[in-house]
């Protein structure tokens, strides 16, 4: 009953240092605040001050009276010049604000001492001890530095070694117990009562390291006793007062005599075993005072102490012969395993690991490496080191509340398990990577972090399962290397590419597949217990699975079968693809798709070699690839629309799908255009069929595309093939591929419904018909070369193949149901006929007057009749009345220029027609057929659309009048002249009566 009484008596005293440490925080941060609102408000009463007279002017007499009085009544009870200490205080409260975050950065983890002395005088200065407590410092420190001095270089002719460190114990025994006297009977000055204590302990220790490695009265052994004996007299005085000068003092003397009295030790084994109990004693004493600066500060002097016996170590052997200093290393282990005791022991229930805890266990791990490494040189001991100091925190891990005694499952014990975790999982990691080779550090340290991955979600410890992600990492980074090593000196030059064997890289692959496997049935199995971060890694390394598993089995492949690692990507792009979908990774998806483009490799190695893209001329892994890249457009496809139709990259898919039925038609044009151009023109519109049934079965766009531009390309080289046989001796099969046009153009117009303005039928036939309908004006073009080249391969004659075509058009242009795939093209079709007309008439002068461009050699007879055919086609053109003539005169000039464009080409037909059929009475001849044509025209202007055609006529008379004036009266004979004029003269006359006649009939009507 006693000991359950005494346990919780000491569980509620620790609970009260808790709350007192705590309130102590508390106030040291409202206290700051205070300093801060007083300037500010110093510095706005400065401001306002000016216009305090304009204020008391407003404010009535009575009211300053009242506020006069109160405020004198005010002044007499406040201390003498309140403000200007207030100012003070708030000054230097403001300084350390403003300088502490500037020291903080600079001291970095021990940058809690310097809050901890501004603390420190903070306390003093509330009790009015603030002059008390600088001089006590000062005093002890030039008190402990003179009697340093004395002991090392006064009464060396009277005292010897002996006699110095006599009276110096003397001393400082005296000063000690003068420090316990005060200390007992005068409580008011308890501090400086302990102020003289520390200073009679730091005497002691002076005293006793002169006695030992100074002066050496003592042996080594007597003289580390000695020093232990001085370490415990003084953790006793400290312990029994529970003071805080004699504990800091005790632990910054006694710790830096050496540095201050500047002794070297070469072998500093006894000094650091000396300083290690010192260590030990002050981290005791700081729990049991509850006073965490002091460890603060025993972890500051050990490690400076530490360096700087180990640097004086290093330059006195340097000319030696190295040794490995196992004691030293037995002593920094010491140093290590007493610091992380100390931070894990007496954790507090509220916070289970505050900040100055998190701070000593941070700086003492890096501490106990990096002077790891700076004493031991051999690698292997190193390791081995690293991996036996993994056992302790096993233990720990293991049996926590044997050791520290907190309870199970509370948050002190599961934070001592989370440490003992990071710290075997880093002394293993580091103990592996000092003794393992370079090419197996990334698999074993992959190993580590799986298994600190696994701990961390058993015991639901967020830090280790940080620790292993961060070990993991640097295993992919580490293997990754590996493995890019191994493939960069695989490389070949072409055909090979690589040429992989099967080592360590390929080693490195399997085991970093096999681990991130591992990893994610890991992660997967402890879900419940991951954060969003986690859950988010979970999704990177599944989609880096993916990466691992297809580079794992292409490059396995590739060790066997260099040239089949890139045709066997099939395999994984379905299987990435399959996983995708199972498991929502995008990225794997979009990995997946990408090895299609490794199937196109030995197509570009083989073409390079080959140095062409003719598939007849590729090597054998090259034609296979080029069909299964082929193939693949369509298999990718038809695998997403039975089994992911609901991929964002359906719509990518279903491209490749048209894209690999555009390729069957022109699949095999270039080996035809290679080997077998003669039959090119023909095999084009087998292209054009095939895409015209893949049209009609898929209804694809695209295809809809390609079938007209396959069409327009073959009736190209149809009409460019018979061009060459005729004019270039090529021997191709122009004519039959021609005449294949004109069945393809046929079956296209029954298949749309070419003739049919508006399509009948179901919406697919109307959209069938509005697919091709663009080619039917083709066709109508088509026809007309077809006809033209028909006619002149089998007449030789140009002039009769431009009439039978100008007839064409002419007819199409007229005729109702061929109308509708030209609608759009009447002006086109109406200038082709002008122009044949135009070109007819040119050849028809030529053979008439001997010139020397003639199209063909045509009998100049049956050139003119075939001119006289197309000017009365033309002329049928030109003035019929039809809805197809006002369309192209309303954009094209009107009639009355169409109209003056015919008379005028006319007048060289009859021109050269008379030129034929007279050549002794020509002269007279044209001028009566002028005559002729002008009273022709004049008939016409009594229709009022023809009226302007009235100046026609009068030119007309006018140059037959000039004609028979100027040029016939001179040359024609009596004969010609009285015919001449006799004609012209019963023409006119007739004309004459006739126009009147038809005037009045019109008048009448």
């Amino acid at each position: 009953m006693d000991s359950e009484i005494q346990s919780l008596q000491k569980a509620l005293t620790e609970l009260g240092d808790e709350f007192n440490q705590k309130v102590q925080h508390l106030e040291r941060r409202i206290d700051v605040l205070v300093s801060k609102q007083e300037l500010s408000k110093q510095e706005l009463s400065e401001i306002i001050e000016p216009n305090a007279s304009v204020a008391e002017q407003v404010v009535s007499p009575q009211v300053s009276k009242k506020a006069k009085s109160d405020f004198s009544r005010d002044v007499s009870h406040t201390p003498r010049n309140p403000v200007k200490t207030q100012s003070k205080n708030s000054l230097f409260s403001g300084l350390i604000s403003l300088f502490t975050p500037v020291f903080a950065m600079l001291l970095g983890p021990f940058s809690g001492l310097l809050e901890q002395f501004s603390s420190l005088y903070q306390h003093y200065q509330k009790q009015g001890k603030a002059p008390v407590f600088f001089m006590t410092l000062t005093g002890v420190v030039a008190l402990v530095f003179g009697f340093g001095y004395l002991l090392q270089y006064s009464f060396n002719e009277y005292l010897g070694p002996i006699g110095k460190v006599v009276i110096g114990f003397v001393i400082a025994f005296a000063t000690t117990g003068g420090g316990v006297w005060f200390t007992k009977n005068k409580q008011e000055m308890a501090e400086y009562g302990s102020s003289i204590i520390a200073l009679g302990v730091v005497l002691s220790y002076l005293c006793a390291y002169f006695a030992g490695p100074y002066y050496g009265v003592l042996p080594d052994f007597l003289g580390f006793l000695l020093l232990v004996a001085v370490t415990a007299i003084a953790y006793v005085l400290a312990l029994l007062f529970e003071t805080r000068v004699v504990a800091i003092v005790t632990l910054v003397g006694g710790a830096a005599m050496p540095l201050v009295m500047g002794h070297v030790d070469q072998s500093p084994q006894l000094y650091l075993s000396y300083l290690l109990v010192l260590t030990c004693a002050m981290l005791h004493l700081s729990q049991r005072i509850h006073w965490q600066p002091l460890a603060y500060v025993a972890m500051l002097l050990s490690a400076a102490m530490v360096e700087v016996s180990v640097n004086n170590r290093e330059m006195a052997l340097s000319l030696l012969e190295y040794a490995e200093p196992y004691g030293l290393i037995v002593i920094l282990h010491g140093f290590f395993y007493a610091f992380a005791f100390y931070a894990l022991e007496g954790l507090s229930r509220i916070v289970a690991m505050d900040r100055v805890r998190l701070t000593i266990i941070t700086a003492n791990i890096v501490f106990y490496l990096a002077l790891s490494q700076q004493l031991i040189a051999s690698s292997v001991l190193l390791g081995v080191i690293y991996l036996l100091n993994i056992v302790p925190w096993l233990v720990l891990f293991i049996l926590p509340r044997k050791v520290f005694r907190y309870t199970v499952g509370s948050d002190e014990f599961r934070v001592v398990q989370a440490l003992a975790l990071l710290h075997a999982g880093l002394l293993m990691g580091l103990g592996i990577l000092v003794l393992s080779s370079p090419d197996l550090m990334g698999l074993i340290w992959c190993v580590e972090a799986l298994l600190l991955v696994y701990l961390g979600s058993k015991f639901q410890f967020v830090s280790v399962r940080v620790e292993g992600y961060i070990a993991l990492l640097i295993s992919f980074v580490a293997m990754a290397f590996q493995i890019a090593v191994w493939v960069l000196d695989s490389v070949e030059p072409v055909p090979t590419l690589l040429a992989l064997d099967m080592n360590i890289g390929w080693v490195n692959l399997i085991a970093v597949t096999a681990l991130i496997y591992c990893a994610l049935v890991l992660l997967s199995r402890q879900v419940m217990v991951l954060t969003d971060k986690e859950r988010s890694l979970k999704l990177l390394l599944s989609n880096l699975f993916s990466v691992c598993l297809s580079l794992s089995f292409l490059l396995t492949v590739g060790i066997f079968w260099a040239q089949g690692m890139w045709m066997l990507a099939i395999v994984p792009m379905f299987y990435l693809i399959w996983r995708s979908r199972q498991q929502g990774l995008f990225f794997t998806e979009l990995f997946g798709l990408s090895h299609l483009l490794l199937i196109a490799i030995p197509v570009i190695v083989s073409s390079s070699v080959a140095g062409n893209f003719h598939f007849s001329e590729q090597s054998i892994y090259g034609q296979i690839a080029r069909i299964e890249a082929f193939v693949s457009l369509w298999l990718i496809a038809e695998f997403y629309k039975r089994f992911f139709h609901q991929s964002t990259n359906f719509g990518f898919t279903e491209n490749l799908r048209k894209l690999f039925y555009c390729i069957i038609p022109v699949f095999f044009l270039p080996s035809v255009l290679r080997q077998h151009a003669e039959y090119f023109p023909l095999v084009l519109w087998a292209s054009s069929a095939i895409a015209l049934l893949l049209y009609y079965r898929l209804q694809f766009t695209v295809l809809k595309f390609e079938v007209r531009l396959l069409v327009v390309a073959a009736s190209v080289a149809s009409v460019g093939g018979c061009w060459l046989v005729e004019y270039g001796d090529w021997q191709g099969r122009a004519l039959e591929a021609l005449l294949a046009g004109l069945a393809f153009y046929v079956f296209i117009g029954w298949l749309g419904q070419g003739l049919r303005r508006a399509p009948l039928g179901t919406e697919r036939h109307k959209q069938r018909h509005w697919a091709l309908k663009p080619l039917f004006t083709v066709a109508v073009y088509y026809v007309a070369i077809a006809l033209f080249i028909v006619l002149y391969g089998i007449s030789s004659n140009v002039n009769l193949s431009m009439l039978v075509v100008l007839v064409y058009f002419v007819g199409v242009y007229f005729y109702h149901p061929v109308l509708t795939p030209i609608r759009s093209n009447l002006q086109a079709i109406y200038g082709i006929v002008f122009l044949l007309f135009t070109i007819l008439t040119y050849n028809h002068v030529n053979a008439v007057f001997g010139g020397r461009f003639v199209f063909g050699a045509t009998p100049v007879l049956l050139t003119a009749a075939l001119n006289v055919m197309a000017a009365f086609c033309v002329a049928l053109l030109v003035h019929r009345k039809s809805a197809q003539n006002r369309a192209v005169w309303c954009i094209s000039g009107g009639q009355i220029l169409h109209a003056w464009l015919f008379n005028l080409v006319t007048i060289v037909v009859y021109v050269s027609l008379s030129a034929q059929i007279f050549s002794n009475m020509l002269g007279p001849v044209i001028s009566f057929v002028l005559v002729a044509h002008a009273t022709i025209i004049l008939f016409q202007t009594i229709k009022p659309p023809m009226k302007k055609l009235i100046w026609l006529s009068v030119m007309l008379y006018g140059v037959a009048a000039l004609k028979v004036l100027l040029w016939d009266m001179n040359d024609f004979s009596l004969v010609q002249k009285i015919v001449v004029f006799m004609l012209i003269g019963l023409c006119m006359l007739g004309a004459a009566f006739k126009f009147q006649k038809v005037m009045v009939d019109a008048v009448e009507r």
